[in-house]
């Protein structure tokens, strides 16, 4: 369960700013909307964060998923902490840390993780948790000296673990702890690994295919899913095909020492229209945008939701009918359908999302960019609306700020536009 996300000095955050999925008193859609947790926390199960393109909403995804791949991928990748990348509009910031958390609970118990990267190396790192509601530290780093807290046994072994951050200054120590599979940070590490998943741009459909294959329930989710979206199709065969494997990306592999397949086996999707002949199966090829989306999309939700996961996802809405939209953030805000608790935060342009009977107040966000490009984020309970206003079109006539400038003149004006210089 995810409460709070924190980034300061990232992409086009200069200064910190917090994403809460703690919900206020409002009192509205508390049944279905807010989880009732441990430690008397009442927890969003839908954020919604809205602003004009380019203004850093889906920076705040991609710094939450910078962090996870951190923590799952530093151990052995030297490239992920050089994901994180500083606000680079000022120099002094982009000699500044670049500092990343979150607020989550891990085995019932809530915990703070917080890191701070320069150039790719990191620089501070810190775990602490709250066992009944009281702060206790597990570790700290500065540079690559560790202090561990009072609570920690066995130090021995991570003092050993530590140790091997002396010469890999790109690495998390909680990765470590991960990879050498240390059982008292595993509520933790596990949280990281399996509990979140981040999705950016069109989802590829391999995973869909996967469940179709693997699991009974998942693929009676997958068909309910086409069925109750009206978009004609009954039912979904999936066809091997063995693919040739090209002779550089052969040559490539062998080069590097990797045994070099000749064929490989590729998976497609065929759907059935309504009571049609079975044999008249569309490809993928025939299908449309929409519901190629719709159906890479299902697999990955029955997960989420199946197993009380979190997912950020970016561009909610892309070729999907409205309509469809707000069924899929419905199934979040479900106790029915959503028993485990799982929680979306979805970057998104869908307006009709925005209604009182829709979503709660504290439900939606908002990021935008000021004149000197530095973003921030804030939420609509910061202009006190009433539970009943018409968010969407209090935001469309500017109330809330974060929409686009645009002159009248931007695109019709016949004075000729100011052009770069030319590279060198």
């Amino acid at each position: 369960m995810l409460l709070e996300l924190r980034l300061e000095n990232f992409r086009s955050f200069r200064d910190a700013v917090v994403l809460s999925m703690i919900a206020d008193a409002g009192r509205e859609h508390k049944a279905t909307h807010v989880i009732e947790g441990p430690e008397n926390l009442r927890v969003l199960r839908t954020v919604l964060l809205y602003g004009a393109n380019a203004s850093g909403k889906s920076n705040v995804l991609v710094g939450f998923d910078v962090l996870l791949k951190m923590v799952t991928e530093s151990s052995t990748s030297d490239q992920a902490a050089s994901a994180a990348d500083p606000f680079r509009l000022e120099a002094a910031s982009r000699a500044a840390p670049v500092r990343l958390g979150v607020t989550f609970m891990a085995g019932g118990v809530r915990h703070d993780y917080d890191v701070a990267v320069v150039q790719g190396e990191i620089h501070e790192e810190r775990l602490v948790h709250y066992p009944e509601q009281r702060e206790a530290l597990l570790f700290e780093r500065l540079g690559q000296r560790v202090k561990w807290g009072s609570a920690i046994k066995g130090k021995t072994r991570l003092n050993l673990i530590a140790d091997l951050l002396k010469p890999r200054t790109r690495t998390l120590l909680l990765s470590l702890l991960g990879q050498f599979e240390v059982e008292f940070f595993e509520p933790v590490t596990h949280w990281f690994e399996e509990q979140v998943q981040c999705v950016f741009g069109r989802l590829n459909n391999s995973f869909t295919k996967r469940l179709l294959q693997e699991n009974k329930k998942g693929r009676r989710f997958v068909l309910r899913a086409l069925r109750s979206a009206d978009v004609g199709i009954s039912n979904v065969a999936l066809e091997r095909h063995a693919q040739e494997v090209p002779a550089p990306i052969r040559s490539f592999l062998e080069a590097a020492g990797q045994t070099a397949p000749e064929e490989i086996e590729r998976i497609e999707a065929r759907f059935a229209h309504g009571p049609a002949d079975p044999e008249a199966l569309m490809s993928e090829g025939d299908e449309s945008a929409g519901t190629l989306a719709l159906f890479a999309v299902a697999g990955p939700l029955f997960d989420v939701l199946e197993n009380g996961l979190v997912l950020a996802l970016d561009e909610l809405g892309r070729e999907l009918h409205p309509d469809l939209v707000r069924k899929l953030v419905e199934l979040f805000n479900s106790p029915e359908m959503n028993p485990k608790g799982a929680q979306l935060i979805a970057a998104t342009h869908e307006l009709r999302l925005l209604d009182p009977e829709f979503v709660r107040r504290d439900n939606i966000w908002f990021a935008e960019k000021s004149r000197d490009g530095a973003s921030t984020i804030y939420p609509l309970t910061d202009f006190r609306p009433r539970k009943d206003d018409p968010f969407g079109r209090q935001y469309l006539h500017g109330r809330f700020g974060a929409l686009p400038a645009l002159p009248t003149f931007a695109f019709s004006s016949p004075e000729p536009l100011d052009e770069a210089p030319a590279d060198a």
